[in-house]
């Protein structure tokens, strides 16, 4: 008899361990969910090509200059 309450218990803990997991991971996806709609409004992402300039479409170096330039670097050149 003893044994077999034991074992209940047991058996009850692991379920209430499970639950509190399935809980912190759920809540974690929703608060990332949350987080990524405010930090994307943020940033505004553009994608320039050699249409728009550039000598090359692969870049390997991007610098800002203090007054707000960027400055791209390509293998065949660097824009502006």
């Amino acid at each position: 008899m003893y044994f077999s309450m034991f074992r209940f218990k047991r058996r009850q803990r692991r379920q209430i361990k499970q639950e509190m997991l399935l809980t912190y991971l759920i809540s974690s996806v929703l608060l990332c969910l949350a987080m990524s709609s405010q930090v994307a409004a943020q940033y505004r992402f553009d994608s320039w090509t050699t249409d728009d300039g550039l000598p090359q479409n692969s870049v390997f170096t991007i610098l800002q200059t203090r007054d707000g330039y960027l400055w791209m670097g390509t293998y065949e050149g660097l824009a502006r």
